[in-house]
């Protein structure tokens, strides 16, 4: 009985101490993530800190949480930092300025997009880590970041001068929209949506989709008493070849709801023929391709 009782006092000894040295560890490496955080430089550095903070502790406590704060307060310092450097180099208010095609103007804006788009960073439900601290191969953030007021403001201005050069050359667009409209509500409520379009672009149109809300005569975006939706993708087959269309889109009992008197067009997708495709989200840029 003494022999299992000493086993048993030995056994507990060296759990202590496993779970102490753990411990100890533990704490030296949120102590240098710390330091790191502190003294990172680039986002880069920061994305590699959380990854290790995401995957390098089986218990997140309460001084893991401070560490882990105060690395998202940084990232979206630095993130802003570098931001500005990008739009800088990249040099996008000048082109905004000096845009010759509606062509141009999209691709313009893909590229503030791109430049000013926040990253992630969450654990990849495809791979997750094989074991503890393991990092992943993806960077990607904590959280999103935002830009900030110089920014945002820097790349709202840009953004009107883009779109603002756009509507210069709207007739450039690769579809203008002729029409868009609701029926009115049957006995049952049932709202049809009727849109027409010409294809303007160089190329045959597979497909398009239309993505639209409908409207009560006080402004109000309302849904239908059946389903309760209120947003619809439309979509329409082809092929439509350049300079013809559809005179005639029609979709039955779209929304069932008496009050509804019209619809907004939301975004317009486009997939040509040869496999590529194009894209319109946003009332502005929308607003383009209706006929005016």
């Amino acid at each position: 009985m003494k022999r299992v009782r000493a086993l048993l006092v030995l056994v507990v000894a060296l759990l202590v101490g496993v779970l102490g040295c753990n411990k100890f560890k533990a704490s030296r490496e949120l102590r240098r993530i710390e330091r790191s955080v502190s003294n990172a430089t680039t986002t880069e550095e920061l994305e590699d800190l959380a990854m290790d903070l995401d995957f390098g502790f089986t218990v997140k406590t309460s001084k893991w949480d401070n560490v882990q704060s105060s690395l998202e307060v940084k990232y979206e310092t630095l993130w802003n930092t570098e931001l500005s450097e990008k739009l800088t180099d990249a040099d996008v208010e000048k082109e905004a300025a000096e845009i010759s095609s509606f062509k141009r103007a999209r691709e313009l804006y893909s590229v503030l997009d791109s430049l000013s788009g926040a990253p992630f960073h969450q654990p990849d439900v495809e791979r997750q880590p094989a074991q503890v601290g393991e990092k992943l191969s993806t960077r990607r953030f904590c959280r999103r970041v935002i830009p900030n007021e110089e920014n945002r403001t820097w790349i709202q201005k840009i953004r009107r001068q883009i779109i603002s050069q756009a509507r210069v050359y709207r007739r450039e667009a690769p579809i203008v929209i002729t029409s868009i409209y609701p029926s009115r509500p049957n006995s049952a409520g049932g709202v049809d949506v009727h849109i027409t379009f010409i294809n303007k672009s160089d190329k045959t149109i597979k497909y398009v989709t239309f993505g639209v809300a409908p409207y009560n005569a006080v402004g109000d975006r309302v849904s239908s008493e059946i389903g309760d939706r209120s947003f619809a993708r439309l979509e329409t087959t082809g092929p439509y070849k350049p300079g013809h269309g559809s005179s005639s889109g029609y979709w039955g009992c779209i929304w069932y709801n008496y009050s509804i008197r019209r619809i907004k067009l939301n975004n317009v997708e486009i997939e040509y023929m040869d496999g590529t495709e194009e894209a319109f989200f946003g009332g502005e840029w929308v607003d383009l391709l209706l006929k005016k």
